[in-house]
């Protein structure tokens, strides 16, 4: 049940867009305020809970819910999410992603601890999908860390109101490198169609993104033009 609960709380921080969205879930703008508000307004703490999971479980009006049947065990310990997209997402998992860090509670926390190793993880995925992950294979993929002072032509974006924000550069790694801090951005919500509800931030982030590839791609063709000039000898 525990990790049911927190599949829900995982999934609605990271879709907290400012508008009704059904990309993981039919969920309303602001899923997490709507919780929180629904949760606050009864007396019962568990049935409080109940209705708080219910603005990302309840999309039926479901009057009870099977928390065994819809939680689904994964590799990813922050959950994996609900139907066919959570078994790609636990493959994923399972292959390319370094998610075994536990979960370390301190007092106040809303969860406690949940701890997990790299070994629990893959025997984990061995049983379900015969693959492990190997510690150092992320570095083996991408290489080191200092790879990337020599990475050009990227820009990575982070929104605050993401739970993976921590994850990503909050620093440029090298000048060619641009990083962008979004006030109020939630999972990739830059990266989605622009709504009339995106606050101004996420507006001026899509605006430097543009901006940024439109750079690179001068830079390109400008550079291409010069390697196809083949100049006129004259003897």
């Amino acid at each position: 049940m525990l990790r049911w609960s927190r599949n829900a709380f995982v999934f609605m921080t990271m879709m907290d867009y400012p508008y009704q969205a059904s990309f993981m879930g039919n969920l309303p703008a602001y899923p997490v305020n709507v919780s929180c508000l629904r949760a606050i307004n009864e007396t019962d703490p568990l049935v409080g809970l109940r209705e708080a999971l219910g603005v990302f479980y309840n999309t039926t009006n479901v009057s009870c819910f099977d928390y065994k049947s819809q939680y689904l065990d994964c590799a990813d310990i922050t959950g994996c999410g609900l139907g066919n997209d959570s078994i790609a997402w636990d493959f994923q998992s399972c292959t390319e992603m370094h998610l075994y860090d536990p979960s370390n509670a301190t007092a106040g926390d809303m969860f406690p601890s949940l701890p997990r190793t790299l070994e629990q993880v893959n025997e984990y995925c061995e049983r379900k999908f015969g693959v492990s992950l190997a510690e150092n294979q992320l570095r083996t993929f991408i290489g080191p860390t200092a790879v990337w002072k020599h990475a050009s032509n990227i820009v990575f974006s982070n929104g605050d109101l993401d739970p993976w924000m921590n994850g990503g550069f909050l620093e440029p790694p090298s000048k060619s490198v641009t990083v962008l801090q979004i006030h109020g951005g939630a999972h990739h919500l830059d990266l989605r169609g622009s709504n009339p509800a995106d606050p101004p931030s996420v507006t001026e982030a899509r605006q430097t993104e543009f901006a940024e590839i439109q750079k690179w791609l001068t830079a390109f063709y400008k550079g291409r033009m010069m390697d196809d000039f083949v100049p006129l000898l004259v003897h």
